[in-house]
């Protein structure tokens, strides 16, 4: 049996698919990639103005009892389809979803990030470390500019709704690694040791986060990201050699405070980096320093201005002195001087 659903939105709208519940028939043993018997195909529709053609790209193949998490179509994708496929034989509960068209509005997260900039980053969810919100939904899309290099993500910090075992319907991560494979879906705390470190296929990888209206928030992910360079054109690793990974990365990415060389691997952040207690020892060392000469200089600008003032008080003693002095003898000159001139020019008396 088949069925086909498409869901066909207006130019400036988006479309958001999830799953409320989800039990598809499978045998035994078969993994969630696999899906040999039932399950569920979702495509994305782009159409060609020029040939009118219509092209259909499977972005996840689901089955047995996980619950897909909530698909948001691209901005600009305005179209999608969903398929169900059944064999004949035995029967399961199926599936309940919801499908919205939600009007465009301005991305908040996600974007295109290169190899031109660093050669490496970080990627976080929205908020973080605060838990992320309900109605999100974010696209990172990394691109390395050498066909051979390729994209290190290690997921170092992970907290969302769900599990890996029930399903993800109210918050996911989709990691398209390309080469043709299934994209990782991530949910819950507890990744697996395989999900923790991933190397894209080639020299592009896209992550996806997407929340559903129902989701209530959780503390989000911190991801680095670092580009593998290829030893192939000289022989030697061109950048910084990662001791237990032996991944070659940008030497850019070495001591900056993040670790870039995957799970279990730190060597990027190794002993060579001068860590935060010495420089913090260095700065009390030069804060010292820098306050006993400040001191110094303070100490001499006093000294000096109270021997200026010592030197101007004595230079107005003796000048008042001397003021002092010269009064007294002219004083002593005006008193004495009308008797002096009655001595030298005595009157003369007439008869």
């Amino acid at each position: 049996m088949q069925c086909i659903y498409i869901f066909r939105g207006l130019r400036n709208e988006q479309i958001r698919i999830s799953f409320d519940k989800f039990l598809l028939k499978a045998s035994d043993g078969v993994s969630n990639t696999e899906c040999p018997e039932d399950k569920v195909i979702i495509y994305e529709i782009t159409y060609d103005r020029d040939t009118g053609n219509e092209t259909l790209t499977n972005i996840g193949v689901y089955c047995k009892a996980i619950i897909p998490g909530p698909i948001l179509s691209p901005r600009g994708i305005n179209n999608m389809m969903v398929e169900f496929q059944s064999d004949f034989e035995g029967v399961a509960g199926g599936f309940q979803g919801k499908y919205e068209f939600l009007e465009l509005t301005d991305p908040t997260c996600g974007g295109n990030l290169t190899s031109d900039e660093h050669g490496g980053g970080v990627i976080t969810s929205p908020n973080y470390p605060a838990n992320y919100k309900k109605d999100t939904g974010c696209i990172w899309h990394i691109q390395l500019r050498d066909p051979q290099s390729k994209v290190l993500l290690h997921l170092q910090k992970f907290a969302m709704e769900g599990s890996p075992s029930a399903g993800c319907s109210a918050a996911v991560l989709r990691i398209y690694k390309g080469g043709g494979s299934q994209p990782e879906e991530l949910c819950g705390t507890d990744l697996k040791p395989e999900t923790k470190m991933i190397i894209s296929a080639q020299n592009n990888i896209t992550l996806k986060f997407t929340t559903s209206s129902s989701a209530i928030g959780n503390g989000g992910f911190f991801i680095a990201w670092a580009e593998i360079i290829p030893e192939v054109y000289l022989g030697y690793c061109s950048g910084f050699k990662c001791h237990a990974n032996q991944y070659c990365i940008p030497r850019n990415l070495v001591c900056d405070k993040v670790t870039h060389c995957g799970e279990g691997d730190t060597s990027d952040e190794g002993i060579s980096c001068p860590s935060t207690k010495k420089m913090n020892v260095v700065h009390v060392i030069l804060g010292l320093i820098l306050t006993a000469v400040l001191l110094l200089l303070i100490g001499v600008c006093v000294f000096r201005r109270r021997r200026k003032k010592s030197r101007d008080k004595k230079q107005d003693l003796e000048q008042e002195v001397h003021f002092i002095r010269g009064s007294t003898v002219d004083d002593e000159n005006l008193f004495t001087q009308p008797n002096h001139s009655q001595d030298t020019n005595p009157k003369v008396s007439t008869v």
